[in-house]
Formats: C-alpha cells, sequence, structure tokens
C-alpha cells in the first residue's frame, strides 16, 4: 500500500496530460505548416515545370574566385540562401532541433493533434470571435480530418479522405 506521503499512481491521469502535449505539438505544427505554405507552393511549381522542362544536368563544381569578386559571389549566395522561402518540412525540422513535438500515442491524442493543426489557420481567417473561428475553422474541420483518417488508416485513401472531410467539415 502506498504511504500517505506518496500517492497511488493512477494511469488515467496520464491522459490529459497526453493529449494537452499532443494538442500543443498539433498547435505548433500546423503553425510551421502554415509559415511554410508559399515555400511549399514554390517548390510545388518548380516540381510542375522540371517535369515539363527538365533542368540541364548539373556541370562540374567550378573552383570559387578568389578576391573581391570570389568575397561578392560568397555574399550574394549567402543572400540568396537567406531569402530562400522556408518549407513546412525545413520549420519543422528548425522546430524539432528546439523542442521536440509529441507525437501522438492514443486516439485521443491523435484527435487532439488534428484540431491544434487546423488552429493557426483558423485564426488567420476573417471574423472577430476567437471562438467562433476555432470551432468553425479547427476544431470541426479537425475532427472530420482526423475522423476520415482512421477510417482509411493504412490504405491509399488515407490522405485524401483526410483532405476531403477537412475541407467538407460543416464548420467550414
Amino acid at each position: 500500500a502506498p504511504s500517505p506521503a506518496e500517492p497511488a499512481h493512477n494511469p488515467d491521469a496520464a491522459v490529459p496530460v497526453g493529449i494537452a502535449k499532443a494538442f500543443g505539438s498539433g498547435v505548433v505544427k500546423g503553425g510551421a505548416e502554415l509559415a511554410g505554405l508559399p515555400g511549399d507552393a514554390k517548390a510545388l511549381v518548380e516540381a510542375g515545370l522540371n517535369k515539363i522542362m527538365p533542368a540541364p544536368a548539373p556541370s562540374a563544381p567550378q573552383p570559387a574566385p578568389e578576391g573581391w569578386y570570389g568575397n561578392l559571389v560568397k555574399g550574394l549566395e549567402s543572400t540568396r540562401s537567406a531569402l530562400e522561402l522556408p518549407t513546412s518540412e525545413s520549420n519543422l525540422a528548425a522546430v524539432n532541433k528546439v523542442v521536440p513535438l509529441h507525437e501522438p500515442e492514443t486516439t485521443a491524442e491523435k484527435y487532439a493533434s488534428t484540431v491544434g493543426e487546423f488552429l493557426p489557420g483558423a485564426m488567420a481567417a476573417p471574423g472577430e470571435s476567437m471562438i467562433g473561428k476555432a470551432v468553425q475553422y479547427a476544431v470541426a474541420p479537425g475532427l472530420a480530418s482526423e475522423a476520415a483518417g482512421q477510417a482509411t488508416a493504412g490504405t491509399s485513401m488515407e490522405a485524401p479522405a483526410r483532405i476531403a472531410a477537412g475541407f467538407m467539415s460543416p464548420g467550414i
């Protein structure tokens, strides 16, 4: 029997904590994905263009120029790299370096995570009521998307079902 100073272990107490962690990680993931949309769109367009007009094979690397010209080239390359649009994937990788995101394990955590992923986009939607936007654009489509994903899990229809359900949910 546990001593009075040591409470009994309650496995059910971990459920709300897991749900909260999954929801918080979902919000962070949704924010990183929302911020990466311009880069994702650019990458998608480039991939399409590369199928239509394949890029020429890369040539042998040229030695870096020296002197002031070399410094100018290096500076321009760094500026170009800094101005490159981040993608959802690069944003998530950067976040995971700082704070590892909680991977949902239970069905309840998966629902919480998916609703959390919808929340940043919901807050960017027009409207004045934060609660109304959260329900209409995060809770309803998040629950619908996760339900569709659960119903089609492991099939080739999982991703399309999640997307379609999110768009066709009663909230949108």
